[in-house]
């Protein structure tokens, strides 16, 4: 996030937009704020995540993340084109292929241990 935030600057400063960033009323400083803080505990509970699980199980999990945003847009009424929504069945079937691969593997891992050990 700090590299993050020096790249946004280091875009910015060739620009004409850069002052702006010091003409932000309380409102915005506010939501700005918030928002930081979210991302803040995402990054932190990602990095958590990983004492737990592997990077790639973590990031097929976070591909979940775009179907569910869909969903929710969906319920709320907001507009949902097809290529969102079949997006988001690839990758709910992707997600599951990639899971249940993984545990047919291990299923298999301990079937032959199980034929060696007799």
């Amino acid at each position: 996030m700090f590299f993050g935030s020096i790249f946004i600057f280091l875009f910015l400063l060739p620009g004409s937009q850069f002052h702006l960033i010091f003409t932000l009323n309380l409102k915005q400083i506010f939501w700005v704020l918030i928002t930081s803080a979210i991302l803040l505990a995402y990054v932190l509970s990602w990095y958590t995540g990983l004492k737990s699980i592997p990077v790639s199980q973590a990031t097929v999990i976070l591909l979940l993340g775009s179907p569910i945003t869909t969903f929710l847009n969906l319920i709320s009424g907001g507009k949902v084109l097809a290529n969102e929504i079949l997006s988001g069945i690839l990758i709910i079937f992707g997600v599951l292929l990639v899971l249940g691969t993984k545990k047919i593997l291990e299923n298999l891992k301990n079937l032959k241990k199980l034929v060696y050990a007799n």
